[in-house]
């Protein structure tokens, strides 16, 4: 009878650490797969914070002369254009008008922190993902560097829109907002040295390729 009741203990103490083991093995398992998603959910986040925004920030029921906002225009360009698919292909008879256009979340929302403080109060974002991917397909990943500043101004920069046919954009990177002209594929780099990078350095910018992912 001892004998059997020490058995059963015996029994009943491996049968538990087997149990355990087994949590253990399901736990390691499981840290294993919250982990690598964790790394992924982390890079593609990295990789949509680089979305392309404007701050939309008032509406008329007829056009309005941009100039007017002068105030903004450090912090972005006035654009009349929308980048939201949704809201070009809403037909409500609304002059939009829009400050930007900007490279992350941050800047954007630094943007709309700033133009809300100028009395536009109901300013939103809007963003754009495609806009970092080129008509081909190809993924965007190098600029041209223009200027790097504690505080934005872009409005010294207008003119190389018109002049290089490129967008000039505003990100905010280690503490500073830098001002990139164009965007474009690795394989548009040598064109873009004897060309873009030729005229802005001819126009007095201090320029340098750059990748911005």
């Amino acid at each position: 009878m001892l004998g059997w009741i020490v058995y059963q203990a015996c029994n009943s103490t491996l049968l538990q650490s087997s149990i355990s083991m087994k949590q253990l093995i399901t736990l390691a398992v499981a840290l294993l797969l919250v982990g690598s998603l964790a790394a992924q959910t982390a890079q593609n986040r990295g990789d949509n914070s680089l979305t392309v925004y404007q701050v939309c920030f008032a509406g008329f029921d007829e056009p309005v002369d941009p100039d007017q906002f002068y105030e903004l225009k450090r912090f972005g360009f006035i654009r009349t254009q929308s980048i939201s698919p949704a809201t070009r292909d809403k037909e409500d008879g609304m002059f939009r008008l829009y400050l930007g256009p900007y490279i992350g979340l941050e800047a954007a929302e630094m943007a709309m922190a700033f133009v809300r403080a100028k009395g536009y109060t109901d300013a939103y974002l809007e963003s754009d993902p495609y806009q970092l991917t080129s008509e081909d397909g190809k993924k965007l990943t190098h600029t041209v560097q223009v200027g790097a500043f504690d505080k934005p101004d872009m409005e010294a920069y207008q003119l190389i829109t018109r002049e290089i046919g490129k967008e000039v954009y505003l990100i905010y990177e280690d503490g500073l907002f830098k001002i990139f002209a164009g965007l474009y594929t690795a394989e548009e780099i040598p064109q873009v040295k004897t060309e873009t990078i030729w005229y802005l350095s001819e126009q007095g910018f201090e320029t340098f390729i750059r990748s911005f992912r």
